[in-house]
């Protein structure tokens, strides 16, 4: 080797041999103190590093986390889709069902044919409003299924109102 290089090559391994120990530790798991170095930018490069190798060390302990349940994440997800489903199913069998809906508003139409003409007449939107203010939603097929009963009781008394020709009750809003 040319005499020119090697003193270079010296001085190199000199500065160099305690940050290539301390890289040396780190990787094996060992802990490392931080040495007093004249260069105050080998000391920030040492810093960079230290903090480079502990984001590193952190994404590779997750990744071989992750990649050691595929099988739990396919679980996890199939789950949570089984559940949505459930809720879906569970708040459709909790409001009333389609054959009731269609036999609300055949008996809301009976109301409104029977009350024309009368003085208690009542257009279809004022016997829904009596309904949605009855029961506190805002459409009837909020309305749950366990009260269907109760709705038909309701429309059957607001019936027998509006054929007789009396108005029903106004309540107050607050």
């Amino acid at each position: 080797m040319k005499e020119q290089f090697r003193t270079k090559i010296e001085a190199y391994q000199e500065e160099l041999a305690p940050v290539a120990m301390r890289v040396f530790m780190r990787v094996m798991g060992m802990p490392v103190a931080q040495p007093a170095t004249a260069d105050p930018r080998m000391a920030a490069l040492a810093e960079q590093y230290d903090v480079l190798m502990a984001a590193a060390t952190f994404i590779n302990e997750h990744i071989r986390e992750l990649a050691g349940m595929p099988d739990q994440l396919d679980q996890a997800v199939k789950l949570l889709e089984a559940l949505a489903g459930d809720v879906r199913q569970l708040k459709r069998e909790q409001t009333i069902s389609p054959a009731q809906k269609q036999y609300i508003s055949e008996a809301v139409q009976r109301i409104v044919a029977d009350s024309a003409g009368k003085p208690g007449e009542m257009k279809q939107s004022q016997v829904y409003a009596a309904l949605y203010r009855h029961f506190h939603v805002s459409s009837y097929s909020e309305i749950p299924s366990a009260r269907y009963e109760e709705v038909l009781a309701y429309l059957r008394d607001l019936w027998k109102r509006a054929a007789a020709g009396t108005t029903p009750e106004q309540k107050s809003l607050f």
